[in-house]
């Protein structure tokens, strides 16, 4: 969820979008997270490199301590 929020707003979600964000996304926000997840279903290869880059816009390290 985290991944695809990220990426249907282009930074940490809960910057844009107060919590719950089940309730409180647009629904555009919401087809696009939801594309996002779709993305990741036909090709869960992709994930790994979605996550690194909801770390990268949260500033955060992966497992291997480097920044993404």
């Amino acid at each position: 969820m985290r991944v695809c929020l990220d990426a249907a707003v282009g930074r940490p979600w809960y910057e844009v979008i107060a919590r719950p964000a089940i309730r409180n996304a647009s629904a555009a926000q919401l087809e696009r997270a939801v594309a996002v997840a779709e993305a990741v279903l036909a090709d869960p290869g992709s994930l790994p490199l979605r996550n690194a880059e909801s770390l990268r816009l949260r500033g955060k390290r992966g497992r291997t301590g480097v920044l993404p």
